[in-house]
């Protein structure tokens, strides 16, 4: 004959149904606390972005600010210095953010060289190709585009020893000083 099994159901009482519940309880508390804790850190989390956030609108309103000025700096000189223009200012400004796309040359930057340079050549034009110039100097020998710029400006009114102490050949094989298209075309 076959062994009987026994299966013993067992009902929890009284007793254990508090401790159940009690245990429960528990485990709702500590989850409790640690979603409050939780939610405190990315309170703070939130209020830390929002902080940065408005702090980065501030920088980004005072920077559109300053472009702004130069912009505006840069037309009032191009007006006095060679008489340009509304139509030539706006294609100048055209031209400052291509080059500084093209080049990768900043704005704040390109705008004062073009500036020297427009006022020492007279010319938007003139100015756009030494500013194009300087900006291929700067890049070729690792200095400032507005130290390159101001030899440049000095060197448009003939003064072309600035550009010698870039490091710039300013004179021909026989020792005689090269004339600034010489220079520029070398």
């Amino acid at each position: 004959m076959a062994a009987g099994r026994k299966i013993v159901i067992e009902f929890l009482g009284k007793d254990n149904t508090a401790r159940s519940v009690a245990s429960v309880e528990n485990r709702y508390q500590k989850l409790g606390s640690k979603m409050q804790r939780i939610g405190r850190a990315a309170g703070l989390g939130l209020a830390a972005g929002l902080a940065l956030t408005a702090r980065a609108a501030v920088d980004a309103g005072k920077a559109a600010a300053e472009d702004e000025a130069a912009q505006s700096r840069l037309a009032e000189t191009l007006k006095t210095a060679t008489g340009a223009t509304k139509g030539q200012i706006a294609a100048n400004e055209k031209y400052v953010t291509a080059m500084g796309k093209v080049l990768g040359v900043a704005d704040d930057e390109l705008r004062p060289a073009l500036s020297r340079l427009a006022v020492a050549s007279g010319s938007i034009s003139k100015g756009q190709r030494l500013a194009a110039i300087a900006m291929d100097v700067s890049a070729g020998t690792g200095k400032s585009l507005e130290a390159v710029s101001t030899a440049l400006a000095k060197a448009q009114n003939s003064n072309v020893g600035a550009l010698g102490r870039l490091g710039i050949a300013t004179k021909d094989t026989d020792g005689k000083t090269k004339s600034l298209a010489e220079i520029t075309q070398d």
